[in-house]
């Protein structure tokens, strides 16, 4: 089986680490599909890492709202009932 130079577009011998006729170097598929493939997987890493981080940063907020909510309600109660003790 023989390949097609990149550079200089020669027929060359798939056991060639450079083309005889230019000299530039045979990129073997394989590693081109491992290089690929390894891209692909990190990109992946990382988008999941970044909905995790997203979420976490969503629920600590949520989280947040919801004691200020909770402390805004308790001290609405607390002035009620300093209303109640007041009246005669």
């Amino acid at each position: 089986m023989s390949f097609i130079c990149k550079k200089c577009g020669h027929e060359i011998s798939e056991n060639d680490a450079y083309c005889k006729f230019c000299g530039a170097p045979i990129n073997n598929t394989e590693e081109d599909n491992k290089s690929v493939s390894s891209i692909v997987a990190l990109m992946f890493t990382i988008a999941v890492i970044v909905f995790v981080i997203f979420f976490i940063f969503d629920y600590i907020e949520k989280e947040d709202i919801n004691n200020n909510i909770t402390i805004q309600e308790n001290s609405l109660l607390d002035s009620d009932s300093e209303n109640e003790e007041t009246l005669p």
